[in-house]
């Protein structure tokens, strides 16, 4: 990196900004017999907005979504002690669970019945076009997010690459979605950024268009300026790079700056512009 003028810089692992993301609220509930608390909820929340933020490079069509899942409220709780619908074993269970609709996610202890089908390996179910699902108590964000695709996409499953969440099988890192999957969830796909920019041709970069995905190395031609407003969002593939042979601008004067690294086996190494950031005349920003 050089050719930076009056700039703060601090690495860190970044974990996102509310700038151009589309969140989702779900409400959730416990069965009275299942051990479950809020703190489990967000953590597995944060795991998968993570996952959606990034591409992670295991499915080629993985695409950087918008979407971000948050809990809505506290966790209630639903069914009376002893009634048997914290282990799901038949149509019944499932249905009158189904029936809690006051909160979207219903934890329970056990999923052993969805789609007509017995089988003790299931961990979810979720109603296809409908409002609702169900799944165990320990389960990660990724399946949350996969049942929650099943209400807002219907019942079909995607298995052409075994990280996809909507795969119908979980490895436990199931981590990519594709761009028809993201607008599914209510996001849209990162704005790519690749070859020649500079305002009037992609740029200015703002927070309201973005957060902005780096695919191919970008160049900000001589006589031409690149602004990147406050605010902004840039992710860079492993090693690729802004390079100026004209004046590429930041101002993060009233708001920081986020550019990250796409590198989960580095820690997702980010800098954090708080002030001034010029790149001028052959100069370059890269990560790695």
């Amino acid at each position: 990196m050089r050719m930076l003028t009056a700039v703060l810089l601090l690495l860190t692992v970044f974990a996102g900004t509310s700038y151009g993301l589309d969140w989702v609220n779900f409400t959730v509930a416990r069965h009275v017999n299942t051990t479950f608390v809020a703190a489990t909820f967000d953590n597995a929340m944060t795991d998968v907005n993570q996952a959606m933020q990034l591409d992670d490079h295991d499915c080629s069509d993985d695409t950087p979504c918008t979407a971000r899942f948050v809990r809505s409220g506290g966790v209630g709780t639903f069914g009376t002690t002893g009634d048997g619908l914290d282990v799901i074993t038949t149509d019944a269970e499932l249905n009158q669970v189904f029936g809690v609709t006051t909160h979207r996610v219903k934890v329970v202890t056990a999923v052993d019945r969805c789609s007509g089908t017995n089988n003790p390996s299931f961990i979810g179910c979720g109603r296809c076009n409908g409002f609702g699902y169900i799944l165990e108590d320990w389960v990660g964000g990724n399946v949350h997010v996969h049942e929650y695709g099943h209400n807002v996409m219907g019942c079909g499953h995607r298995d052409d690459c075994a990280w996809n969440i909507m795969n119908a099988f979980w490895i436990g890192t199931n981590n990519s979605v594709n761009s028809t999957e993201c607008s599914g969830f209510g996001g849209s796909a990162y704005t790519q950024l690749c070859g020649n920019v500079y305002d009037g041709n992609g740029g200015p970069l703002t927070s309201s268009a973005g957060p902005y995905w780096v695919t191919c190395n970008v160049t900000v031609p001589t006589g031409q300026t690149l602004t990147i407003q406050p605010g902004v969002e840039i992710q860079f593939h492993q090693g690729l790079k802004i390079t100026s042979s004209g004046t590429a601008n930041a101002d993060g004067s009233t708001s920081r700056i986020d550019l990250y690294s796409n590198n989960p086996s580095a820690g997702l190494p980010s800098a954090i512009v708080d002030g001034p950031l010029e790149i001028s005349n052959g100069g370059e920003l890269i990560f790695h």
